[in-house]
């Protein structure tokens, strides 16, 4: 069936498009923002992908693509690029909407830092590590050293998304489970074996779990990064969570 890889995009994207401008569940008046940071995330993934595609890293089999193509992806991958990181994002906000924030130079803002800090290094430590063999896999030492850049972009952009972020990461597992067994039992996506460790989470790539990572981190640290510079209460940027809002509504004459 060629429709396969963009039923799976519509698919992902559904249930955030349609309640992305509600205030409960969505990112209200932060809406622009949040589509924003998803375009301008994309932008690396394309370029990333493109230069893959053409070092025969990876490819995309016909029969599950319409055939529509630009600079060698499916246009369906295009809007891969769009939807999973949105769909990413509309799950961190679901736990980004309650009582948040850190005193950054508190414990609470130490420890934040320390695990992204934590993480960059293990990402850092398997990227080194494979590079360090007599044949490296490059996707497996490009992914990892991507994710060691993005969990230490966090720990710079502050402790008051690391708890909603952190939840949002476990949470987000289970539809990258069920999307990237999709695309890689099928096969959708086709991956030149060289290129990976080799390790599997079932059909999926053990690299793609650090690659879902960043698809969620990269949009949240584009995100949040106005309100990391401007974090006072009420301020621009600001965000008041949903159930300290309704409360002052109901409150008004």
């Amino acid at each position: 069936m060629k429709a396969v890889y963009l039923l799976v995009d519509l698919a992902s994207i559904a249930f955030p498009l349609a309640f992305a401008r509600s205030e409960r569940f969505g990112f209200g008046a932060r809406w622009k923002r949040a589509v924003g940071a998803v375009c301008i995330s994309a932008l690396p993934f394309v370029a990333w992908d493109i230069a893959f595609v053409r070092a025969g890293i990876w490819g995309f089999n016909p029969r599950y693509t319409l055939g529509l193509s630009l600079f060698g992806l499916p246009l369906e991958e295009y809007l891969f690029f769009l939807a999973i990181p949105f769909a990413c994002l509309f799950i961190y906000r679901q736990f980004r909407r309650w009582p948040e924030g850190a005193d950054p130079r508190g414990p609470a803002g130490v420890t934040s830092r320390a695990i992204w800090a934590s993480i960059a290094s293990i990402f850092a430590s398997i990227a080194l590590l494979d590079l360090g063999l007599r044949q490296p896999h490059i996707y497996t030492v490009s992914v990892f050293l991507l994710g060691a850049l993005a969990a230490s972009l966090l720990a710079v952009i502050g402790p008051g998304c690391s708890g909603p972020l952190l939840a949002a990461l476990a949470a987000q597992y289970v539809p990258f489970l069920i999307v990237n067994g999709i695309l890689t039992s099928l096969p959708v996506v086709l991956y030149r074996e060289s290129a990976i460790l080799g390790f599997r989470i079932g059909s999926i790539p053990v690299e793609d779990a650090a690659y879902s990572f960043i698809m969620l981190a990269l949009p949240v640290a584009l995100y949040e990064f106005p309100s990391s510079r401007n974090p006072r209460p009420g301020g621009p940027g600001s965000e008041t969570p949903y159930r300290e809002s309704a409360s002052a509504e109901r409150k008004s004459p």
